[in-house]
């Protein structure tokens, strides 16, 4: 017992770590658009969502009481929300931007504009801006009660992945977008299975997986054959998780960017806003500043949010 809480304690502090990781490289890569950084940004994004599937998993399953498991993602996600999208009011308000009242921010402020993309409907709201992800992890979790169901034993859920994984390459050959939707779509129930069977990878065939999938992905696109990147891809990605799974990691790793781990949801929802990009300083000046202002926005607003939970707790106790 012992060891298995061990090893559940070091596994979230592995993906705390990661996602951290992972939003600072997301935050870079919409830097340099149009860079081939969106291929580590398209595996950070699956360790996100393979992080909430996973997690969700383990905290909630067998006979699942829907309305708490709802409430308690409501709570986690409406303050920095609330937070954020007040900040951003200001910021736009002082810009003077136009679409500021549009009906398009309603479903921006609720995390819904990744609803507006998939129809092809473009966002006249300057709020929204890139948060289709958000959009998908509020799905997931309407759906998380049925993914419950489906996953109650070790061969449903490999039933579930398999039928799943089918759903997910018939939506990107018919539905596909100019983002990895559906890996990151992919991931959440990928994460939610490996939970139910108990994926265990040894560290080895973790780390050589990652190596010899990395080197054929290399070797085709040297040669020219593109056609499979996206499977690729994907096996990068479960090979990365299956790495955070096996591989301890600690917060010494990261030095002094640990106290912006609490700050994630934050980084995410505004760093597109804040980006400086001016010709007089060029893009390293400028995207070193923009990081600099990103952390900072972030970490102050996450202090705000931490704020706003404990009077929210004082007042309802």
């Amino acid at each position: 017992m012992k060891n298995a809480h061990y090893f559940a304690e070091q596994i979230s502090e592995n993906f705390s770590i990661s996602k951290l990781l992972a939003i600072l490289l997301v935050v870079t890569g919409h830097y340099f658009e149009g860079s081939l950084l969106w291929i580590p940004v398209s595996i950070g994004l699956f360790v996100f969502s393979f992080s909430s599937g996973y997690f969700s998993a383990e905290r909630y399953h067998g006979r699942l009481n829907i309305r708490k498991f709802w409430s308690s993602k409501f709570r986690r996600l409406l303050p920095a929300l609330f937070i954020v999208n007040i900040f951003l009011l200001l910021f736009f308000l002082w810009q003077e931007k136009a679409g500021i009242w549009h009906p398009h921010t309603i479903f921006a402020w609720f995390g819904l504009s990744g609803i507006l993309d998939w129809f092809g409907i473009r966002n006249a709201s300057p709020f929204g801006n890139g948060l289709w992800f958000l959009t998908v992890l509020l799905l997931f979790y309407v759906a998380y009660p049925l993914v419950n169901a489906l996953c109650t034993n070790r061969n449903r859920a490999f039933i579930f992945i398999a039928c799943f994984t089918v759903i997910c390459l018939v939506g990107q050959l018919l539905a596909p977008q100019p983002y990895m939707l559906w890996l990151t779509v992919f991931g959440f129930g990928f994460g939610a299975f490996a939970s139910r069977v108990n994926w265990r990878p040894s560290q080895l065939f973790a780390c050589l997986s990652l190596i010899v999938i990395v080197s054929f992905f290399l070797m085709a696109n040297f040669f020219g054959f593109k056609q499979f990147n996206i499977l690729f891809i994907a096996a990068m990605s479960i090979a990365t998780v299956a790495i955070l799974l096996c591989v301890p990691m600690r917060e010494s790793y990261i030095g002094p960017l640990a106290m912006w781990m609490p700050c994630v949801l934050e980084i995410y929802l505004l760093h597109t806003y804040v980006f400086v990009r001016l010709p007089e300083l060029g893009n390293t000046l400028g995207y070193l500043l923009s990081m600099v202002l990103v952390l900072a926005c972030a970490y102050t607003l996450s202090k705000l949010r931490h704020l706003l939970e404990e009077n929210a707790a004082k007042h309802f106790r």
